[in-house]
């Protein structure tokens, strides 16, 4: 069988939460609130925003193939922009921030997922994918692409109960998921296998 839907969704947020850039230090200096920055980085607080907008569609496409095989694709997008600053910290960013991209929200999402379904063996494979994204308000620091597939694999122990197998980032896939304004960055989890014992009552 076959199946999917679509959805659309536009959203706007009032007051949003979120890191405020205030400035930049290029020599070393203090700066308030945060103090003593030194070169190369940036004083951020948390603070309202004002407002944003968030537009995009979510689509899924899933078949099955009697009750053994299984597939899907989701699909998100995503645009999440700045609409209005209010009270800014520095009059020469509040121009600047309306129109920017949402710090940490990519445009495009892509799972792509093959399961096998047995009385004695469950197993997937799945693929995640993730566009580039901006780390901070000002949209300055940019992080990369990547891919990553995971793979899980699960014998049922009796009706309530089963033993599993995880891998995540079964590539051990270096990607980014923060960069600092010192240019530090930081990175996803590596291959990491875990297991167990998983039990309903």
């Amino acid at each position: 069988s076959l199946r999917g839907h679509l959805t659309a969704y536009w959203n706007q947020v009032e007051d949003a939460v979120f890191n405020r850039t205030v400035a930049g230090s290029s020599t070393g200096e203090g700066i308030d609130p945060c103090g003593f920055v030194p070169a190369g980085g940036s004083c951020r607080q948390r603070d309202n925003l004002g407002s944003t907008r968030i537009r995009g569609i979510e689509t899924e496409l899933s078949y099955a193939r009697g009750s053994s095989w299984s597939s899907s694709v989701r699909y998100l997008f995503t645009h999440g922009e700045i609409i209005s600053v209010s009270a800014p910290h520095r009059v020469d960013l509040e121009g600047d921030l309306e129109g920017k991209r949402l710090p940490q929200v990519p445009a495009h999402r892509l799972v792509v997922q093959l399961g096998y379904a047995h009385p004695i063996l469950q197993a997937t494979i799945q693929g995640r994918y993730l566009s580039k994204q901006y780390e901070n308000d000002i949209n300055s620091i940019e992080l990369g692409d990547f891919a990553v597939v995971d793979l899980s694999i699960a014998r049922p122990l009796g009706a309530d109960s089963e033993v599993f197998l995880r891998l995540e980032n079964l590539f051990d896939q270096a990607y980014e998921v923060g960069q600092g304004s010192n240019g530090i960055v930081t990175e996803g989890a590596p291959r990491l296998l875990h297991g167990g014992v998983r039990a309903e009552f």
